[in-house]
């Protein structure tokens, strides 16, 4: 709640709130408020929510209009606040360092490994999850599950992303 937030109220000219997602914006800033304790006063924006809403992979109708531009964006925000952590010394979470790739896709943590596969965005990702297939290890356990979501073309190339893709986590565990 907090993160979507902070990232989306410094970067934007808050847009006006049109009548019709006042409650879903409500909403979204009473949720807020007692996390955010008694930092800045809030502004409510529609940027924020929908930052909120791509964060968790919840599925809307609306969207603020700059959230694409924002979507584009989550990177080089992201790495800015990697870099202040640094400089501050302060720890970085592993949930910051995939925050774009969730702002990216608009899924929630238990999809992210799926969207870096080739040719699985939200709706794949989403589809190999009903099946029971979260990991790039259950991509690799099951091929023909895998197969039906991302079609025989791209199975080869999904096989190969998610090996690959362990092979260097495991790596990154070890070093």
């Amino acid at each position: 709640l907090c993160m979507a937030y902070a990232l989306a109220a410094p970067n934007y000219q808050l847009p006006y709130i049109q009548r019709n997602e006042m409650e879903t914006v409500q909403d979204y800033f009473n949720h807020l408020r007692p996390k955010w304790g008694r930092g800045p006063i809030l502004k409510q924006s529609t940027l924020a929510r929908d930052v909120y809403n791509q964060i968790v992979g919840h599925e809307t109708n609306t969207y603020s209009p700059t959230l694409k531009t924002f979507q584009y964006d989550a990177e080089r925000i992201i790495s800015a606040v990697n870099w202040a952590c640094g400089i501050a010394r302060i720890p970085r979470y592993d949930a910051l360092m995939i925050l774009p790739l969730r702002l990216k896709y608009g899924v929630s943590q238990e999809l992210i490994q799926l969207v870096q596969l080739p040719g699985v965005g939200k709706v794949r990702a989403k589809k190999l999850s009903a099946m029971g297939i979260t990991t790039w290890e259950d991509v690799i356990k099951h091929p023909t599950k895998v197969q039906q979501a991302v079609g025989a073309k791209n199975i080869q190339n999904v096989l190969k992303t998610a090996r690959l893709l362990l092979r260097s986590r495991r790596e990154e565990d070890v070093a």
